[in-house]
């Protein structure tokens, strides 16, 4: 705990402490003291409430004051990201590392239930943190390692957060990792599929994922005194199940120049389909706002997906 930085931005705070261990590291090494690599996860607070950032980064053409604001705080975890990977460079590493940058959740958007919204959107998709809509449970992602990977190639394949151990394990260790078989891993080896750099029709690695159990709550009373209704949900593929309460709420919309109450009530790509039989059934590759619920057309499906819940819980 550092308990020097009180009244230090956090992403000011977090890049410089990230910064000083490169540094020490690099060090460390051209003296011969270490040899080993160096592992980092560097979690910026960025974009995450108390809304808040130093008025610098805040760009006045901004009309909205907390999409003003929103945008300086991402203005600054990106400086701070700069720093790092120019600290990188400086040490000769950059090229010898691999970056991650990966979201962990959709934004907060207006009308959540935690009164967490700071400015977010995630237009066109449905929903926003704490919900099991796309907007909630879809993350953004890229990978940085001009040794394997190749620039500008993008990977629609399904992916888990879980499966960053064994795939970046991989990768370190240059073949697949053999973990203990009595404490089997979740995630996935997704490295291959990396490397080839395909997109996901060109190639169907033995090892890519197909299945993503999205949340099992029987008896989610929420936090902060919030009630929320118990809801399950999985992905299979480009099909994805939802039942009970995929939580609110269940519009999206747009960011645009006006106000973000107006941004709000425009609705966007408008409510949620009525649940059929208790369930929610979406193709999100050809539908990623949610605005058609297959179950009627596709019921066989749905059943197969819904036995596989409930194996799942």
């Amino acid at each position: 705990v550092n308990r020097d930085a009180d009244g230090v931005y956090s992403a000011h705070a977090f890049g410089a402490r990230a910064v000083h261990e490169i540094e020490r590291h690099a060090a460390a090494r051209a003296a011969g003291a270490i040899a080993a690599p160096l592992f980092m996860t560097l979690a910026f607070q960025s974009v995450h409430k108390p809304a808040q950032v130093p008025p610098r980064y805040e760009d006045k053409r901004i009309a909205d004051a907390r999409r003003r604001t929103f945008g300086g705080m991402v203005a600054a975890m990106d400086e701070a990201i700069g720093n790092v990977t120019a600290a990188l460079r400086a040490a000769h590493m950059l090229d010898d590392t691999i970056v991650v940058f990966t979201s962990d959740n959709g934004a907060p958007v207006a009308g959540d239930v935690y009164h967490t919204f700071v400015g977010g959107s995630n237009y066109p998709l449905r929903g926003g943190k704490h919900t099991l809509w796309e907007g909630g449970v879809r993350g953004a992602a890229f990978v940085r390692y001009p040794r394997a990977l190749p620039r500008g190639a993008r990977c629609s394949a399904l992916a888990h957060i879980t499966d960053w151990t064994p795939t970046l394990c991989h990768a370190a260790r240059g073949a697949p990792c053999d973990f203990d078989d009595d404490v089997p891993l979740d995630g996935v080896d997704l490295w291959p599929l990396l490397v080839r750099g395909a997109s996901r029709g060109a190639v169907r690695a033995h090892n890519e994922r197909r299945t993503v159990l999205l949340n099992v709550d029987p008896l989610h009373n929420g936090h902060g005194g919030v009630p929320v209704q118990p809801n399950a949900g999985v992905r299979v593929g480009h099909m994805k199940l939802l039942r009970g309460t995929p939580g609110p709420p269940n519009n999206c919309s747009l960011p645009d120049a006006g106000t973000v109450a107006a941004a709000a009530a425009s609705g966007g790509c408008g409510d949620a389909p009525s649940a059929v039989s208790g369930y929610w059934l979406f193709n999100v590759t050809a539908d990623p706002s949610e605005r058609r619920n297959v179950w009627r057309d596709e019921r066989e499906l749905g059943e197969k997906l819904a036995a596989l819940l409930a194996r799942l819980e």
